[in-house]
């Protein structure tokens, strides 16, 4: 008898949007963004409902346009980020 690799059949396997959608819907997900390949976007919305998540756990208000990227220095003027991003590309 042939052995059957379950792990490489059940990764190919398609999954319905029904199905999906499902598995999904205990996620902070939107599915429409996700199913448009929008990723920027959903990565927006993502972020977004996860800071809502955790504020309301944690009974604080994020707010979500404030948000630091990493690598960037909280303390530094947008002048002053420009300069140095300017500064790197020319070099």
């Amino acid at each position: 008898m042939d052995k059957v690799d379950v792990k490489a059949s059940w990764r190919n396997r398609p999954i319905a949007p029904s199905d999906l959608t499902a598995h999904l819907s205990s996620r902070p997900v939107d599915t429409r963004l996700l199913r448009t390949d929008a990723f920027d976007s959903f990565k927006a919305n993502h972020r977004g409902r996860l800071l809502a998540l955790v504020g309301h756990a944690t009974g604080k208000d994020f707010d979500s346009g404030n948000v630091v990227e990493e690598g960037v220095n909280a303390e530094q003027d947008e002048d002053e980020i420009e300069a140095e991003l300017t500064v790197s590309a020319a070099e």
